[in-house]
């Protein structure tokens, strides 16, 4: 309002009457600068923010400052009341802080976000905002702060994780001889056994949260109590590594593969060998089975994955893949078979057709897990590039992209819920991927970034594009999630 009146007009857009003015206390040139300014859901009041890292929030008929507070933060650029006007949300230049709309209390911060923060915006829903900078877009649970624990602890490669039937409890293996358990909300570290193998490569537990069966790289699958870790058998599975690892529904059986170049079956309850599958020119790298337990699909035959039935062994099909395979997940619609394969490349196939439905570049180098999500939409990919790579399984179209920066992804998994992801690191670090809010729930560092956004040559967007790009994912993100039926 000139050099010596600070304040904000606010005009009825009919007839651009004046309405109310609100006067400013100047505290030097920059309080006339307004980063941000909203009008609360009901229409009452009116919240702003300057540069002289001043939030205020103002009646609008009688002009009272209902409360104005000078936090110790950086000038913030961008500000908006939460769906329920009980909360605001500030950015600028590299935190997110969300407010009590009502006391002006400082609730939550998101500091230290890499690239300048230009803008904060709240879903529909007021569970999570999300942050727009240079180059990126992150959503963050509204609700918690980010920097939680991790699963930390290992001193090499986490192979493998699973979650326990009944408990909040966590099972992780490693190459540095261990098993541990870890406590889901905190992790912290629960019960730790020492295996005389080299590395444990995958670990499950059995349906009524008794037993832990961990396959291992002597060919051996440990049998462990599921609450202490104290180990009860070892069956000798074979004389080479495992490398992955499957039980069934009733927990009575499991399937194993590994450079044996057979796939065996055994008896949880014995440990005796119920079926060998040698069908193999190479080691089994990776097999599944479907939901009904009577099927086998494997690597380990080049550019073929082939199936087999759990009941006779006899091979029921197979599929060519235009490089070696090495990696595979069945769907949950029991149809579409995806491989992962030896240069970086993802194939879905319908396995009634034997026909190729979907092909795409998924990683630089090699793709070192796979999973998907429960609503056969969505499909994670890590690599050996460290990244988690989020993608719509109908369209090859790449969603997002988690950057860790912790190395090699040997393993992931979907939860039931659909939105979270377990991922394992070759430093030794295990967690749990929101990919709703696209942070870390037991850790918080992870850069949730929007590939889109990047030039061809890595040069950030521009701040426009940034914002348009954050109403569609929010509405995407959204869509997904009411499609599915997950809250």
């Amino acid at each position: 309002l000139g050099d010596d009146q600070a304040g904000v007009s606010i005009r009825r857009i009919s007839d651009a009457q004046e309405i109310r003015r609100i006067q400013m206390r100047r505290r030097g040139p920059s309080a006339a600068w307004i980063g941000g300014m909203d009008f609360s859901p009901d229409g009452k009041r009116l919240a702003f923010c300057s540069r002289d890292r001043m939030v205020r929030v103002v009646d609008i008929e009688t002009g009272r400052v209902i409360f104005e507070n000078s936090p110790e933060l950086p000038s913030m650029s961008s500000l908006e009341y939460s769906p329920l006007g009980d909360r605001i949300v500030t950015a600028g230049p590299d935190q997110a802080c969300i407010w009590d709309a009502a006391t002006g209390a400082l609730l939550s911060q998101q500091a230290g976000l890499k690239g300048r923060v230009s803008c904060a915006r709240w879903s529909s829903s007021g569970n999570a905002i999300l942050i727009c900078g240079e180059g990126s877009v992150r959503m963050w649970d509204a609700g918690n702060d980010a920097g939680r624990v991790g699963f930390s602890g290992h001193t090499s490669w986490v192979f493998g994780m699973d979650q326990s039937p009944l408990r909040p409890v966590v099972a992780t293996c490693a190459g540095d001889y261990t098993v541990r358990l870890w406590d889901r909300a905190t992790g912290r570290e629960l019960a730790r056994a020492q295996l005389p193998a080299d590395r444990a490569r995958t670990v499950r537990f059995s349906p009524d949260d008794t037993r832990l069966y961990v396959a291992a790289d002597d060919g051996s699958v440990y049998v462990l109590d599921a609450h202490t870790l104290e180990c009860t058998d070892e069956f000798a599975a074979s004389n080479r590594e495992l490398f992955s690892m499957k039980l069934s529904p009733g927990g009575d059986l499991l399937v194993t593969g590994g450079y044996g170049r057979a796939v065996h079956v055994l008896d949880t309850q014995t440990g005796n060998e119920v079926l060998r599958i040698k069908d193999f020119t190479q080691g089994v790298e990776d097999l599944t089975v479907d939901d009904t337990f009577s099927r086998v699909f494997a690597v380990g035959n080049g550019s073929d994955v082939r199936w087999y039935s759990l009941v006779s062994g006899e091979r029921l099909g197979s599929v060519h893949c235009d490089s070696r395979a090495i990696g595979l997940a069945l769907a949950p619609d029991q149809v579409h078979l995806v491989v992962a394969t030896s240069d970086g490349y993802i194939e879905s196939w319908n396995i009634d057709t034997r026909a190729r439905d979907l092909r795409f570049d998924a990683h630089r180098n090699a793709i070192t897990s796979l999973a998907i999500s429960p609503g056969n939409r969505l499909l994670a990919t890590g690599g050996d590039d460290g990244a988690i790579r989020l993608w719509d399984l109908t369209s090859g179209d790449n969603l997002a992209n988690v950057l860790a920066g912790r190395g090699e992804v040997p393993y992931l998994a979907f939860e039931p819920s659909g939105h979270i992801i377990q991922a394992t690191f070759r430093d030794g670090f295990a967690g749990l991927y929101d990919l709703l809010y696209g942070n870390m729930l037991t850790a918080g560092n992870a850069d949730f970034q929007i590939n889109r956004l990047q030039g061809e040559v890595g040069t950030p967007a521009t701040l426009d594009s940034i914002r348009n790009w954050s109403k569609s994912i929010l509405k995407m993100t959204e869509r997904y999630y009411a499609e599915t039926g997950t809250k």
